[in-house]
């Protein structure tokens, strides 16, 4: 029986709206970047994922618990999902906007859909309908503008997968967010920096991923 519960996105949106929030002031803070010194380099020199991991994957992050069976079979229909949508800049509601769509197929499997206008597909633009590649640049939480999340749960608790391959079809954000998604390979996020985990837990969801909900004006 399908059982509502919190939205499982919460932790990873604030991630969004910070880095959205982030990028916006990038033409002030671009002249403090010169004045950086190579003796501050080394805490946050990057890391390398190894092959064939996405670009700004972290290295082996420690994993809190056992992965879950990375087969989620063919998700489907996503049932009796929630959406909304709301300003990144609180002081400006008619500025960029996060979209969210959220469900649950079991108590054990969530997924969400996050998207955020002049992030990803849609940069110098808003979020709009059309067909979306789930990698490059939206194969990190912390860049996406297309971004598709699935939470998995169990006893020993919960992980959060960001989909680094397959596409996604937006078909309408107006009135309601709706669209499908197909061919989808998910990697484990850390959940302190929104990075992939090279090296951490993998899913695949077989068929399409559908998904409707109606959308409230703000």
């Amino acid at each position: 029986m399908h059982v509502r519960r919190s939205p499982p996105w919460t932790p990873l949106l604030a991630l969004l709206v910070a880095a959205g929030c982030a990028s916006a002031g990038d033409d002030d803070s671009s002249d403090a970047s010169d004045d950086t010194s190579d003796d501050a380099t080394d805490d946050g020199a990057e890391v390398d994922a190894g092959a064939g991991a996405p670009d700004g994957a972290v290295a082996d992050a420690a994993i809190p618990i056992d992965c879950p069976s990375g087969d989620l079979g063919a998700l489907g229909t996503v049932p009796d999902p929630t959406a909304f949508r709301q300003p990144i800049d609180p002081a400006d509601p008619d500025g960029a906007q996060t979209y969210v769509l959220f469900g649950s197929y079991s108590d054990e499997v969530a997924i969400s859909l996050v998207l955020t206008d002049d992030r990803g597909p849609f940069a110098g633009g808003v979020v709009e309908p059309g067909s979306f590649g789930l990698d490059d640049e939206d194969a990190s939480l912390n860049t996406c503008g297309v971004c598709l999340v699935v939470s998995l749960t169990g006893a020993e608790g919960s992980l959060d997968l960001l989909a680094v391959a397959g596409s996604a079809t937006i078909d309408s954000v107006e009135g309601e967010l709706a669209g499908s998604a197909q061919g989808l390979a998910f990697q484990q996020l850390d959940p302190d920096s929104g990075d992939v985990v090279a090296g951490g837990c993998t899913a695949t969801a077989d068929g399409v991923v559908d998904f409707s909900a109606a959308l409230p004006a703000l």
